[in-house]
């Protein structure tokens, strides 16, 4: 099953010079990006931390994803060390990090919001489930021997 990405999200990933374009289930990355990524790796940086340095959290951007883009980008080896500009930036990658730590505020406060909405509606949908084994539970015991009556008396003879 794929994530989609929600308007909070895409908006932040849109943001960033790391990402080319997002759509609701895509993420097309930079050219520099890639380029940087490569590098970072083969230097013995972990892929997660390559990408949450870019901007790019594991829990917006997903873990299937960072292993897919190392293995698609390693294998491919366009992205080697000698690419790479001298100051080991692409203009389309570099960002001033006080730009980014100014747009991070808002938009980890936008997605907080959003992640304490899912959790409310997680929350109603298990309230939801343990209505219905209520019900479901003393629609059983009007007539027949419930788990749990059996639990308590043993089963009967």
């Amino acid at each position: 099953m794929k994530k989609e990405f929600t308007p909070d999200e895409i908006g932040y990933l849109s943001g960033l010079s790391a990402v080319a374009t997002v759509t609701p289930t895509r993420i097309i990355y930079s050219e520099g990006f890639k380029r940087k990524f490569v590098h970072e790796y083969k230097n013995g940086k972990k892929p997660t931390s390559i990408f949450r340095d870019a901007g790019l959290p594991v829990v917006i951007i997903g873990r299937k994803r960072i292993e897919r883009c190392t293995y698609r980008w390693i294998r491919e080896g366009r992205y080697q060390d000698h690419m790479l500009p001298n100051d080991e930036t692409d203009g389309s990658y570099s960002v001033k990090r006080n730009e980014v730590e100014c747009g991070r505020r808002a938009e980890l406060e936008s997605l907080m919001v959003s992640l304490s909405s899912a959790l409310s509606r997680a929350s109603q949908i298990v309230d939801m489930i343990r209505d219905e084994l209520h019900d479901t539970h003393v629609k059983a015991s009007d007539g027949e021997t419930s788990w749990s009556q059996t639990k308590k008396t043993g089963p009967s003879q």
